[in-house]
C-alpha cells in the first residue's frame, strides 16, 4: 500500500466503513519504517474529525431491511474469481463530503461558543465596573460632613440595588474641572447629586437642573465646601412627571435663576 492509497482509505477507517483486513493493511502501512507522506497526520485528522461528528450528529437506527439490500448489492458486485469485493467507488467522495461538513459544524459550534464567551466577558466587566463606580462614589460620600441628611439618603440609595448611576462631567467647551455623580432611583422617586471640584463662584451661584424633554427645572442652589465638594437632595415632586433626561448645572445670579442664563458647565445624561 502506498502512501496516497493510505491516505484515500484512512477516513473510510475513521466511519467504521472498512473491513478487518483492510484495516489490518492500513495498520501495516502506518508501522512501516518508511517516509510517510503525512500519513500519521492524516489518519489522527480523520480520527478527530469522526469523532467531532459523532458527538453533534445523533445516532439514527437505520430500517431493519437495509442491511439486506446492501448485502445483495455487495453480492452482485462481488468479482466470479473469488478475490474479494472492491470497495464501492463513491465511499472516499463521499467521505471527503463528510469530513469538511463535520468541520463546518463544529466551526459554527466553536463560533457560537466564542461569542457567548465574549459577551459572558463583557457582562463581568460591565459588574466590575458598575461595583468599582459605586465604590468611588461612595468614598466620596463618606467623605463629605457625616450626619447630613443628604448623605444619609445617598448611602441609603447608594445600597438599592435599582439605583442608576449617573456620571456628570463637564461639556463640551467647558473648561470646569468639576465632576459628579447623581444617584438616581425612579422607584423610589428619589435622586441626589454629588459634585466635586467646584471652585468658589464669587458673586455667583451654582444651580442645579433637572431636565426631561428640552425643559429645564431648577433643582436648587449648589453649595460648595471648602473641599470643593456639593451634595443635594432634589425635590421628589421633580421625579413625578417621570424619569428625567439630563442632570446640569450652569452659573447663575445669587440665588439662582427660574431658568437657565448661561450654557451649563456640567451634565449627565440618564440612559434609558
Amino acid at each position: 500500500m502506498t502512501c496516497s492509497e493510505f491516505k484515500a482509505s484512512v477516513w473510510a477507517h475513521a466511519l467504521g466503513a472498512l473491513e478487518p483486513t483492510e484495516r489490518a493493511e492500513l495498520e501495516r502501512h502506518l508501522a512501516e519504517p518508511i517516509t510517510h507522506e503525512g500519513c500519521q497526520d492524516e489518519f489522527e485528522r480523520a480520527m478527530r474529525t469522526a469523532q467531532a461528528l459523532s458527538a453533534v450528529a445523533p445516532a439514527v437506527t437505520p430500517p431493519a431491511e437495509s442491511w439486506s439490500k446492501i448485502e445483495a448489492r455487495i453480492a452482485g458486485e462481488h468479482r466470479t474469481s473469488g478475490r474479494r469485493a472492491r470497495r464501492p467507488a463513491w465511499l472516499p467522495w463521499t467521505v471527503s463530503l463528510i469530513a469538511p461538513a463535520a468541520c463546518a459544524i463544529l466551526l459554527v459550534k466553536a463560533w457560537t461558543y466564542r461569542n457567548a464567551l465574549i459577551a459572558q466577558n463583557a457582562e463581568i466587566s460591565q459588574l466590575r465596573g458598575a461595583t468599582a463606580e459605586r465604590d468611588a462614589c461612595r468614598q466620596e460620600l463618606e467623605a463629605i460632613k457625616k450626619g447630613s441628611q443628604a448623605q444619609r439618603a445617598a448611602l441609603a440609595l447608594l445600597e438599592l440595588p435599582s439605583t442608576q448611576l449617573v456620571p456628570i462631567s463637564p461639556t463640551p467647551g467647558s473648561t470646569s474641572p468639576s465632576r459628579g455623580t447623581a444617584l438616581l432611583n425612579m422607584e423610589e422617586r428619589r435622586a441626589v447629586v454629588l459634585i466635586s471640584l467646584l471652585s468658589p463662584a464669587v458673586g455667583k451661584d451654582y444651580e442645579l437642573w433637572v431636565i426631561r424633554a428640552g425643559s429645564a427645572v431648577p433643582a436648587g442652589i449648589l453649595k460648595p465646601g471648602g473641599d470643593g465638594r456639593a451634595l443635594a437632595e432634589i425635590d421628589r415632586s421633580l421625579l413625578q412627571g417621570g424619569r428625567p433626561d439630563m442632570f446640569a448645572v450652569t452659573v447663575e445670579p445669587p440665588g439662582g435663576s427660574p431658568t437657565p442664563t448661561l450654557p451649563a458647565i456640567i451634565a449627565g445624561q440618564v440612559k434609558g
